[in-house]
C-alpha cells in the first residue's frame, strides 16, 4: 500500500540513449520493435522474487532474475499528488513501473532495504514479454488499472504477476487429461442408460409424450439412449475435435486449480443441456396431430412455447450458481510459452527473444475516471457525519427500548414449473388420441406458465443426469500434469526450500490473500470477506484478459474471418428468433388473423 517514490519527477522518465536503463512507466500500446524492450541485453528469466520493504508502508514488488545476472524490478505505485483519491472506490492513477539493472549494478536496485517473501523458480524459461502481457491485462480492467488502498495496490500487482506466471507454466490443458476425463463422462452416461430409475424424470416423460401418445414405459428410455449416443459422438466421433478444443479453452480460462472440478462440471452440464435440448427440439418439430386437425398455427405455437419453457425459464433456477468468466475467443488454447516449454532444456539460454510483433496492442476499458483530485478529507467528513448522527440516535432509542427497525427476511413467492408441467404431462399421457380442444387447453396453460414472471424451476430439469455423471467423475488426474515449482520461503528466521506443485503454490497464495484481507480490515478500510472475494475474482479476470497479440499471417487472418462469419450467422439466427416471437405476440392479440399470416411465419423458421 505504498505511495513511495516521487512519481511526478523527471527521474522516472526514460530516454532512448540510456542503454535500457532508468525507470519506465508501463503504458499501452507498448512498442516492442524499438525502445526499452528492444534495448534490453537479455529478457529471459526462470526465477523471480516477491519482496517487501521493511519500513514505511511496507511496499511490495517483484524482482525478475534475468539469465545474464541482471535483474528487472517491476512494481506498482500510487500518485503522491492525489493520495486521498486512493481511499475512494474510484481510486487514483496507478503507475506500473519496470526498471532493469545490469549484473554490476544490482546494488543500485535498492534491494537491501527489503526482505524476500518468496523466491520461485519456474520449470521453464520465461520472458519479460510474459510479464508485460500480465501488466496489459491489469491495465485493460476498468477497476484494476487504477490504484486503491483497499485492493488494487502494490500487493495486488505483485500477487497477480505471481499467480499468472505460475499458472502460465501449468499443464492442466494437456490432451491426454482431457481425453481421460471425457472418457469417464461417457462411461458414466452408459451406466445411466442401464439404470432403472423410478419415478421417471420429467424430461423423459416429455420426450415420450412428444414422440408418441403411448405410456412412457414404452418410450421412456429413448431420450437417455439418444443423449448417450450423441454424447459419445461428441467425445469420440466426428465432432470430438471441436469438443476437445472447447474444453481445452474452457480450462485455459480458469486461473485456480480448485475451480477445475466445478468448471468441468459446468462445461459438462452445458454440453448435456445442449444435447438434450436438441433432442427435445427435434421431437417437438416431429410432433403431429390427428389427420382431421388442420390448425397448423396452434401446433407451431405449442412447439414454440414448450421450447421456451425449457430455454428461457431455466436461468431462473441457476441464478445462485457461480458462473465462469466470459470466454475470450482471441485467447489461444495454449500460450506460446506452454507450446514450447516441453521443447526447452534446463540449460540457460543467453540470447534474447526477438518479438514477432511490432507492438503490444491495447483494449481500453469502457469505464474511465477523469484525472484530478476526486476525494478530500472534508468530503468524507461531510458524507459520513449524518450517518454517524443517525446511528447514535438509533442506538440511544434502542437503549431506551424503542425499536425503530425490525429486520425480517424477504419472502419471494414462486410458482414451481415442475408441478404445472408434470400435471400437464400426466393429462397428455392419457389422451389417445389428442383432440384439438385438448391442444388448445395445453397451449393456453403453457402460454400462461411461460409468461408468468414468478414461475421458476425448483431445480434444473436435467439435474438428475448431471448429478449421476458427477458421482462417477474425478479431477484427480489433473494433478498428474502439475509441474513442479522450486520455492524458497523467507518468512521465518531460517529460509525453507520446497518443491511443490502449482496447485499447492496457489493454496499458499490464497492463505496470504486471507491474511492481507484481515490486515485491510484491521486498518478499517473494508471487510475481510469482501476484500478476499474481490481479490480472487479480479485475479481471475486478469488471467482471462491475458492474450497473445495477433500476427498478420494468412492462417490467423483466416481464423479471424471464420470467427466473424460464425458471429454473423449467430446474430442472424437471433434476429430471426426475435422476429418470430414478435409475430407470435401479434397473433395472440389479433386472434383470427392467425391463418392468414401463417406463410410469413413459416418462412422465418
Amino acid at each position: 500500500m505504498s505511495f513511495a517514490g516521487s512519481i511526478g519527477n523527471s527521474s522516472l522518465a526514460w530516454s532512448l540513449e540510456n542503454g535500457g536503463k532508468g525507470r519506465l512507466i508501463l503504458e499501452f500500446p507498448f512498442p516492442l520493435d524499438k525502445g526499452w524492450y528492444q534495448q534490453q541485453p537479455n529478457t529471459q528469466f526462470q526465477t523471480f522474487e516477491h519482496r517487501k520493504e521493511r519500513k514505511g508502508f511496507q511496499h511490495e514488488f517483484i524482482v525478475l532474475k534475468l539469465l545474464d545476472g541482471s535483474v528487472c524490478r517491476v512494481e506498482r505505485m500510487g500518485d503522491p499528488n492525489a493520495r486521498f483519491d486512493a481511499l475512494s472506490q474510484e481510486g487514483s492513477i496507478a503507475y506500473d513501473i519496470a526498471q532493469t539493472f545490469q549484473a554490476n549494478e544490482v546494488d543500485q536496485a535498492c534491494l537491501t532495504t527489503s526482505d524476500v517473501i518468496a523466491e520461485v523458480t519456474l520449470p521453464c524459461i520465461c520472458d519479460i514479454m510474459d510479464v508485460l502481457k500480465i501488466c496489459r491485462a491489469i491495465h485493460e480492467g476498468a477497476k484494476s488499472r487504477k490504484y486503491t488502498l483497499q485492493i488494487f495496490n502494490c500487493y495486488f500487482f505483485s500477487v497477480a504477476i505471481q499467480v499468472c506466471l505460475t499458472r502460465l507454466v501449468a499443464n492442466w490443458e494437456h490432451k491426454d487429461l482431457i481425453e481421460r476425463w471425457l472418457s469417464q463422462a461417457g462411461d458414466a452416461l452408459k451406466t445411466l442408460v442401464a439404470a432403472n430409475r423410478s419415478p421417471i424424470p420429467m424430461l423423459e416423460r416429455l420426450h415420450s409424450v412428444l414422440i408418441s401418445h403411448n405410456q412412457p414405459s414404452t418410450h421412456g428410455r429413448r431420450l437417455i439412449q439418444e443423449a448417450e449416443s450423441r454424447f459419445q459422438d461428441q467425445i469420440t466421433g466426428s465432432t470430438s475435435k471441436k469438443t476437445h478444443i472447447k474444453l481445452t479453452r474452457y480450462i485455459n480460462n480458469l486461473l485456480w486449480h480448485s475451480d477445475i472440478g466445478a468448471g468441468m462440471s459446468r462445461f459438462l452440464g452445458n454440453l448435456i443441456r445442449t444435447i438434450v435440448m436438441d433432442i427435445i427440439r427435434e421431437s417437438v418439430d416431429r410432433m403431429s396431430l390427428p389427420p382431421n386437425c388442420d390448425q397448423l398455427l396452434a401446433t407451431d405455437d405449442t412447439k414454440t412455447l414448450l421450447i421456451e419453457i425449457l430455454e428461457e425459464k431455466l436461468p431462473l433456477c441457476l441464478k445462485h450458481e457461480i458462473h465462469p468468466q466470459a470466454f475470450n475467443p482471441f485467447k489461444p488454447a495454449l500460450s506460446q510459452l506452454r507450446n514450447t516449454m516441453r521443447k526447452q532444456t534446463g540449460s540457460p539460454i543467453t540470447g534474447r527473444v526477438t518479438p514477432m510483433i511490432m507492438e503490444m496492442s491495447y483494449i481500453a476499458p469502457s469505464a474511465t475516471i477523469p484525472d484530478g483530485v476526486l476525494t478530500h478529507w472534508y468530503r468524507w467528513v461531510v458524507t459520513c457525519l449524518p450517518y454517524l448522527c443517525l446511528w447514535v440516535l438509533l442506538e440511544a432509542l434502542n437503549a431506551w427500548g424503542i425499536t425503530i427497525f425490525t429486520p425480517r427476511a424477504d419472502i419471494t413467492l414462486g410458482c414451481p414449473i415442475e408441478e404445472r408441467l408434470t400435471y400437464m404431462l400426466t393429462r397428455m399421457e392419457r389422451l389417445v388420441p389428442m383432440t384439438f380442444s385438448d391442444l388448445q387447453e395445453c397451449v393456453r396453460e403453457t402460454h400462461t406458465l411461460n409468461r408468468s414472471e414468478i414461475s421458476i424451476w425448483n431445480e434444473s430439469p436435467w439435474v438428475n443426469i448431471g448429478r449421476h455423471i458427477g458421482q462417477h467423475m474425478s479431477t484427480d488426474e489433473f494433478k498428474v500434469g502439475n509441474p513442479i515449482l522450486s520455492i524458497k520461503y523467507h518468512s521465518t528466521s531460517e529460509p525453507s526450500f520446497e518443491k511443490i506443485t502449482v496447485s499447492h503454490f496457489q493454496r499458499h497464495i490464497h492463505t496470504r490473500i486471507k491474511c492481507h484481507a484481515n490486515a485491510v480490515e484491521d486498518a478499517w478500510l473494508g471487510k475481510a470477506a469482501e476484500i478476499e472475494a474481490q481479490l480472487l475474482d479480479m485475479l481471475s479476470q486478469v488471467w482471462t484478459r491475458i492474450r497473445e497479440d495477433e500476427n498478420q499471417t494468412k492462417d490467423e487472418n483466416q481464423t479471424k474471418a471464420e470467427k466473424k462469419t460464425m458471429y454473423m450467422m449467430s446474430l442472424r439466427d437471433s434476429l430471426k428468433r426475435a422476429k418470430f416471437k414478435e409475430e407470435r405476440k401479434k397473433w395472440f392479440r389479433e386472434g383470427d388473423k392467425f391463418k392468414t399470416e401463417a406463410p410469413s411465419v413459416l418462412s422465418l423458421m
